[in-house]
């Protein structure tokens, strides 16, 4: 028996950027924001599936990926740190 393992792939973006003064998430590289530009790559890439972190910045960054074929979801304590993005992206991945 020869499977396939499944590969999820989970980009946090939920982060406020407080050194930038800015999300980075959405700061323009090459004229298009980091978030969809990371996201574009990790697609390329083939995994099963990709879920994008959003915290701060969550609307903007939805309105970014909208279209794009990944699970966008919101964690609603993203202020308290990465590890409560991990948690919910790895739910959310499955």
């Amino acid at each position: 028996m020869n499977e396939t393992p499944y590969l999820a792939a989970v980009l946090l973006a939920a982060g406020p950027s407080t050194r930038l003064g800015q999300p980075k998430q959405l700061v323009k590289v090459e004229g298009e924001p980091l978030v969809k530009r990371v996201t574009r790559l990790l697609l390329e890439a083939g995994p099963d599936s990709v879920t994008v972190v959003s915290g701060c910045g969550a609307t903007e960054i939805a309105r970014e990926l909208d279209g794009l074929p990944v699970d966008v979801v919101y964690n609603k304590v993203w202020e308290q740190g990465m590890g409560g993005s991990i948690t919910c992206g790895v739910r959310q991945a499955g």
